[in-house]
Formats: C-alpha cells, structure tokens, sequence
C-alpha cells in the first residue's frame, strides 16, 4: 500500500510541475504578444524564457543572468566552500534585479510598476503573471 501512495504521490507531483509549466510558458506568450514582443515561441523554452522575459522588459540580456546565477552558486555551494554572506548578498542582488524586469513589464502594460513587488511571493507571482497576461489593459 505505501508503494502505490508513493506512486501517486510522485504522479501529483509531476502532474502539478506540468501544469505550472504551461501556465507560465502560456501566460509569458501572452505577455509577450500583449507588449508586441516577437518570437513567442521562446516562452516555451526553458532557460530561453529568461531571455524572452529580458526582452519583454526592455533589458539587456546579460540581465537573464540573474534568473540563473542563485540557483547554479547555491549548487555550486554544495560542493566547495563559499561565505553563506556572500551567498545571501548574491541572491538578494539577483532578486532586485529580477524584480525590476517585472516593474518594468508592468508599466509596459500599462500598470503599476509596484505589480512587479508580486515576484517575490510564491504563488502572488504566478497570479501576478496572470494579472498581466490578462488584464484588459
């Protein structure tokens, strides 16, 4: 019996990761055609979403760095030894700096730039995408 929970446990979760996925993909597409920012397609593609996402926010692309850094030095981390300060002042920058790419999304669309505050909220920042993506505006 412990197995088939085990097996559905992982089913749900997969399935909840799936549904997630496209609802970003699907609401960052729909940004993106809102604003007339081309090549749609790139909300579809990990890793490419943050460039498209630089883009839709009219910043340079180094800026996609942000989305990556964190997470790759907080595995790195596991691995050689780094000051837990310098790791926290890294996230903290990176988080800034996304936030902003989502400030400026939001005035794009023509609303407050302190939408973009919603980042840094799970699940706010799913709705926060929402809010973007289907707003009349």
């Amino acid at each position: 019996m412990e197995g088939i929970n085990l097996v559905l446990l992982t089913i749900l979760g997969i399935l909840g990761i799936a549904a997630i996925y496209v609802y970003f993909s699907y609401t960052l597409m729909i940004i993106g055609k809102k604003t007339k920012t081309g090549e749609k397609w790139m909300a579809w593609i990990p890793f490419v979403q943050y460039y498209y996402i630089c883009k839709i926010g009219k910043k340079p692309t180094w800026w996609m760095s942000f989305f990556i850094i964190p997470p790759v030095i907080n595995n790195i981390s596991n691995y050689i030894s780094l000051n837990s300060i310098v790791l926290s002042l890294i996230t903290i920058i990176s988080t800034v700096y996304v936030v902003m790419i989502w400030m400026n999304i939001a005035e794009r669309r023509k609303m407050s730039k302190w939408l973009g505050l919603m980042e840094l909220v799970p699940i706010a920042n799913l709705v926060m995408m929402g809010i973007l993506a289907y707003s009349k505006k």
